[in-house]
Formats: C-alpha cells, structure tokens, sequence
C-alpha cells in the first residue's frame, strides 16, 4: 500500500520533522544522517537491533538521553530496570 510518503529514514524524518527535534537511527542507516540533520531534526545514530536485554536498555537510555538533548551510549543506562542513571 502507497501512502504517498517515502518509506525510508529521510521519509521519516521529513514526515516528522515539524513535531519532533531528534531522530534516534539504526547503525545500518548511518549513512543518511547527514540527509536527516538537512531537514532540521538532530540525528543519533545506535544499535537499534535488540538482541540482548543489555543492547535493550542501551537504546531505551539512549532514546531517554537523546530525548533531554544530552549525549548518550552503552554504560550511560540505569543499573537496574527503573533506577537512576548514572
């Protein structure tokens, strides 16, 4: 079904770019963030393959992070489901 919008990561951040400042993107797609950052939308680039409960909270801290504008990767998520991050 065409719904007359890219299905790739510039056609989503081209869709989404009026209502969310940051588009968290897969290794895979690394390629495309500088196309993303040209439609005004930061872009962070991770592993969003969730293999592994540690790669699972790898993205949610860095999804959280990315989120408050900050910086974050593998080692900046909380110690346990619901604590504080470091």
């Amino acid at each position: 079904m065409n719904l007359g919008h890219e299905a790739s990561v510039l056609g989503i951040a081209r869709w989404y770019s009026h209502l969310a400042a940051t588009l968290v993107i897969d290794v895979e797609d690394g390629h495309h963030r500088e196309a993303v950052e040209d439609t005004g939308m930061r872009c962070v680039v991770t592993d969003t393959i969730m293999r592994s409960l540690d790669v699972s909270a790898d993205l949610a801290a860095t999804v959280v992070t990315a989120g408050r504008g900050t910086s974050a990767g593998p080692g900046n998520r909380p110690s346990h489901p619901g604590g504080p991050t470091p």
